[in-house]
């Protein structure tokens, strides 16, 4: 009886083992999108940059009995090096098609900016006031700050996984402000363009923010972690969508600008 005993105990470990020697991450399963919806819950940010105009005489003007002349919000990413964003969040005027009748005549200026997660009231948003600002060659930004600087984890090599999740972000301001994710795993693209990797046009409407790259990780057993391995975006001199590394490669080297908006009390005259 006790060798019987004996006999199931080292079976058992040895199937024990086995297992965990071939066990493999079940990329194909259906639930995978669903993982990836949780895991990027309260990740979304929501940044207000509000920038008033100065004429020649240095006389400071807001608009509509405001203090500022616009308002523009900005979408971004929580991530362990700050919140990513697809777009050029130092000056809001310059996608600002209110301001171009009065771009001859007036200089613009940042002078507030405001945070918090998105979708949250205006209310429950936190003034920022010296944050860094990283420029990674005019393709995608980085806002580091200690309240937002947990989220997904940023890959830093310059080689990129083959088989991932593409997450499609979509942003509809028609009738109330609403975030749509499509997603789904897909090999990258082979095909080069001048020197990128070009992604197509998933078909999505025109409000597209762009897309994130993502590939899951095993920390340790039983804890996954989602790793952004790259963003999709339109580059400044073409429409394609295009593959752009968060890998610190060459080509992607920080300018750093610190972010101070002006005190709303001098634009106060």
């Amino acid at each position: 009886m006790k060798k019987f005993s004996l006999l199931i105990i080292c079976l058992s470990v040895y199937i024990i083992s086995y297992a965990q020697t071939t066990f493999k991450f079940p990329t194909s399963l259906n639930t995978g999108s669903e993982l990836i919806e949780i895991a990027l819950e309260n990740t979304f940010i929501s940044l207000f940059q509000d920038y008033a105009l100065e004429d020649k005489d240095g006389q400071r003007f807001g608009r509509g009995g405001e203090s500022c002349f616009n308002s523009i919000e900005y979408f971004g990413i929580s991530t362990n090096e700050g919140v990513l964003f697809f777009n050029d969040i130092m000056e809001p005027w310059a996608s600002d098609e209110e301001f171009t009748n009065y771009k001859e005549a007036y200089k613009p200026f940042l002078i507030s900016s405001k945070i918090g997660l998105f979708g949250k009231s205006e209310k429950e948003l936190i003034s920022i006031n010296d944050s860094t600002y990283n420029n990674f060659d005019n393709k995608y930004y980085f806002l580091s700050d200690s309240l937002y600087n947990k989220g997904l984890f940023v890959n830093k090599s310059d080689s990129l996984s083959q088989n991932g999740w593409f997450v499609w972000i979509t942003l509809n301001h028609e009738k109330s402000k609403k975030l749509s994710l499509n997603i789904y795993k897909r090999e990258l693209p082979k095909e080069n363009i001048n020197g990128n990797i070009v992604v197509k046009d998933p078909n999505l409407g025109s409000n597209i923010m762009g897309a994130l790259y993502i590939t899951p990780v095993s920390i340790i057993p039983g804890m996954l972690q989602f790793k952004l391995e790259a963003i999709i975006c339109h580059t400044k001199d073409t429409q394609d969508w295009v593959v752009v590394p968060t890998g610190n490669s060459n080509e992607n080297k920080p300018s750093k600008k610190s972010l101070t908006p002006l005190d709303k009390s001098k634009n106060e005259k």
